[in-house]
């Protein structure tokens, strides 16, 4: 199944076409239509890979014809849904996730009270930035250049962006979600957030409470079964001991 880029609207042929034009004659229904696309993902345990792409695939030409305030409102709503599919087995179903995550990342930057979601899903690129899959890596790339149109942001900047922000609870929230992956691709890069969380603290000199949360959280990365998880983990542990 081809998917559709961040950026345009697919192309109406086959299926493709079809859905694009089912969705466009019930415009005024997006709510309903993400609601439903979105069900698809968690309305059994495990759902099949042709199920999940179909709902991913579903969502993101919805989001891309759809009203934005409409669409904006079920934003936290459908990111709930959508982001336990990137710890999928099959590649093309979280290279169609970090799509539909780019997706949200442009309906929710227009508008703060959505931030939390935004920067969810950009912590969440982030991280699979070591994807084994070069698909998913490209669309990794593809979300971070969209963000910021200068530079392509980067783990370091996302981080300074949530702690000066006085999101810190969210950033060690997502870093532990990356720690509890079943990827040893994500568990790395959850490391070395997390090292990088320390370094943005203790040069704010953060209360120790944080501090000892991120410890708690890197203590348990030093048990990983993948040593180059480890490894990093290590190196981040050092932070805690340099000037």
């Amino acid at each position: 199944m081809t998917l559709p880029q961040c950026n345009p609207c697919p192309s109406s042929t086959g299926n493709e076409g079809r859905l694009v034009s089912s969705c466009l004659q019930i415009h005024r229904h997006t709510e309903e239509q993400l609601a439903a696309q979105s069900s698809a993902l968690t309305e059994q345990e495990t759902p099949a890979e042709p199920v999940v792409l179909r709902a991913l695939l579903g969502l993101i030409i919805v989001l891309s014809i759809a009203d934005k305030s409409q669409a904006k409102a079920l934003v936290p709503f459908v990111y709930c849904r959508a982001r336990p599919c990137l710890e999928s087995e099959s590649p093309e179903v979280r290279r169609a996730t970090v799509v539909f995550l780019g997706q949200l990342v442009r309906l929710g930057s227009e508008k703060a009270r959505l931030n939390k979601e935004v920067h969810s899903s950009l912590v969440s690129v982030l991280l699979n930035l070591t994807d084994l899959s070069t698909e998913v890596i490209q669309a990794c790339w593809t979300v971070l250049q969209h963000f910021t149109l200068e530079c392509v942001l980067s783990m370091k900047e996302m981080c300074r962006i949530l702690i000066t922000s006085g999101q810190f609870s969210l950033a060690q929230r997502l870093a532990l979600q990356g720690a509890q992956s079943r990827r040893a691709w994500v568990r790395e890069s959850a490391a070395i957030f997390i090292g990088l969380q320390v370094q943005q603290l203790q040069r704010r000199l953060c209360s120790c409470f944080a501090l000892r949360i991120a410890q708690r959280d890197l203590r348990i990365l030093l048990q990983d079964p993948e040593p180059q998880v480890r490894e990093r983990t290590a190196e981040a542990m050092g932070l805690f001991t340099r000037p």
